[in-house]
């Protein structure tokens, strides 16, 4: 507690004896002050806590010190001779009056922790203030003293701490704990009273690519103003949480729930959907969302929480930009999701995988200059699946790594009975791209005795941006080992052009959706066109992937392009079949190097 300030002038003469009065009882203190008659007053004006004093009987203020006058805000003359009434509100008054009937009835300081002031002149602060009431010869309670700690500021910070315990830092939205805290409480609420409860489970379409090629400050910029749209669309009970990247959960309490949750699913996917202005790019993306609704056979939090899971990985199968409500059904379709992710795993050590090889030939000869390994997986039941059906499994059960350097290691050893102008292209995922990957294709090339120099190594754009330093540097040791770097899926990202700059690719491979939509549209041929010219003025080869038709390789041709891969040429095709083919056109092989 603490009144209001006094003057600028300095404590009355009858309060400085005052305080005398009140602590010469020690007789080393009297003695002390006998000698120095103004020592008492200069230690309790130079204390940096409030100090007052106030009459036993009246509860009139006769001592503040100056740092009283600097938290209240005004000056000592006005507190001394009044009473708590006078200066504070009515319910804080009423509060300091029955804390000091506490200290006149004890004789132990009274201790409050924190106490709100509203002062006149500093706002709402926060003290810890300790009392205790001064006797007089007679035993009877005559003062009260009290000493305030301002805690304001410790108390604010204490607060942010434990507000950022709970928020995500990027959205403020809540996070995973606090998340988990509520779903607990109301999945207690919804088993006392049947209370309806829905959890949504959502996370964004197309978002790692625009992280990855626009930069993480965009991407954090876009996530902010999702977080915005996101609290709209949700009602004024419900927690919105941001559980990590781009993956986000609702906590709807309402009843009745069946058509609420879908109008809720609906709003969101609509709002989510619109385009954001994000420093000048126009960027989009989707939602998939899950929705697990509780029940007599889902009353506790975790099952809430996988029904969700369950429906979100159905939306992202059906397509994604959609929603899906839990249905029992689906745990069939996760069962065969985790099935598949087992059966990816144990199919290297059992064998099945296969490198098959798709060549590329220079544009002028038509001569074949070398093949790219592409890998297919023999399943036992289905057949040969090509990578689409299993490499984003892969990546996702964090296999791709390892898959990776099997495929490098295996092409390099079946390159080895090639010519050695016949080169061998093998593609790098972005996981593969750390300072471990050096060391990886020394292993390779030495093991395999193929010569550094037909080997070339496709690296997209999306693994120069998880790291563009450490990738550099990367690709500079390999190059230095005379292995070839080309980049890979050239146009499709935003920073293409700056990764010329940064390091000296060997060639550019145009990608196939250029190719595809050639002769229909006349932007992609200019493209086309351009990249070829890149190509020239960089003085290296530029690839155009997905050639298949006779048309497309004459416009592409006509472009510039040097080199061509496609079905017009061959499709993949297992090591035998291509000693066969390089064995019937090895009149035909190209010259050693890119032609």
């Amino acid at each position: 507690m603490t009144p209001k300030g006094a003057s600028a002038g300095a404590t009355s003469g009858a309060a400085r004896g005052d305080v005398a009065d009140l602590l010469s009882g020690d007789p080393d203190l009297r003695s002390l002050l006998g000698r120095n008659e103004g020592f008492l007053t200069t230690i309790v004006e130079s204390m940096p806590g409030v100090v007052f004093v106030k009459d036993s009987a009246t509860g009139r203020f006769i001592l503040l010190n100056r740092a009283g006058e600097e938290f209240l805000g005004v000056s000592r003359a006005a507190i001394v001779g009044k009473t708590d009434h006078d200066f504070f509100p009515k319910e804080e008054a009423d509060r300091f009056v029955a804390r000091d009937r506490r200290a006149l009835e004890s004789r132990q300081v009274q201790l409050v922790e924190e106490e709100p002031v509203h002062t006149p002149h500093n706002g709402l602060r926060f003290l810890r203030t300790r009392t205790i009431a001064i006797r007089d010869d007679a035993d009877r309670p005559q003062y009260i003293l009290g000493i305030s700690e301002d805690i304001t500021e410790q108390k604010l910070a204490g607060e942010r701490i434990r507000y950022m315990a709970h928020h995500d830092g990027l959205t403020n939205l809540a996070n995973r704990a606090l998340f988990r805290q509520h779903l607990d409480a109301a999945m207690a609420d919804f088993r006392r009273t049947r209370r309806g409860v829905a959890l949504f489970f959502f996370d964004l379409d197309g978002f790692k690519k625009i992280n990855d090629t626009l930069g993480h400050p965009t991407g954090d910029a876009l996530l902010r103003m999702l977080a915005d749209r996101v609290r709209q669309v949700a009602g004024d009970g419900d927690t919105v949480a941001r559980l990590g990247g781009d993956e986000f959960a609702i906590l709807h309490q309402a009843a009745p729930m069946a058509k609420d949750e879908q109008a809720l699913a609906r709003d969101l996917v609509q709002r989510i959907s619109k385009p954001y202005d994000v420093g000048g790019n126009r960027l989009s993306v989707t939602a998939s969302i899950g929705i697990s609704s509780a029940s007599d056979t889902c009353s506790e939090s975790d099952r809430m929480l996988r029904n969700a899971d369950v429906a979100l990985y159905r939306a992202k199968a059906d397509g994604r930009n959609t929603f899906r409500v839990y249905e029992p059904s689906m745990d069939h379709h996760l069962e065969e999701k985790r099935a598949l992710e087992l059966a990816v795993r144990n199919a290297l050590a059992r064998g099945q995988f296969e490198v098959h090889y798709q060549p590329f030939v220079t544009v002028q000869s038509e001569r074949i200059c070398g093949f790219e390994a592409l890998v297919r997986w023999r399943h036992p039941e289905r057949g040969l699946l090509p990578p689409s059906e299993f490499i984003p499994i892969a990546e996702e059960a964090g296999f791709i790594g390892t898959l990776g350097e099997w495929v490098l290691r295996k092409a390099c050893e079946d390159a080895t009975a090639w010519p050695v102008y016949v080169g061998l292209a093998v593609n790098i995922s972005p996981s593969q791209c750390t300072p471990a990957l050096t060391q990886t294709v020394m292993s390779a090339l030495a093991t395999s005795r193929l010569s550094p120099g037909q080997l070339e190594l496709e690296i997209t754009e999306t693994a120069l941006l998880q790291d563009s330093s450490t990738t550099v540097s990367v690709l500079h040791q390999l190059r230095a080992l005379g292995v070839k770097i080309s980049m890979d899926d050239f146009g499709t990202g935003y920073s293409s052009l700056s990764y010329l700059r940064s390091f000296p690719f060997d060639k550019i491979k145009i990608d196939k959706s250029f190719v595809s939509d050639l002769l229909k549209d006349g932007d992609c041929l200019a493209i086309v066109r351009a990249v070829a010219g890149l190509g020239a003025s960089f003085g290296v080869p530029t690839t155009a992937e997905g050639v298949e038709t006779l048309e497309q390789f004459e416009q592409v041709r006509a472009a510039g392009c040097t080199q061509c891969q496609g079905y017009y040429f061959g499709r993949p095709m297992p090591l035998e079949d291509v000693q066969r083919l390089l064995h019937r056109r090895r009149a035909n092989i190209g010259k050693p190097g890119y032609a």
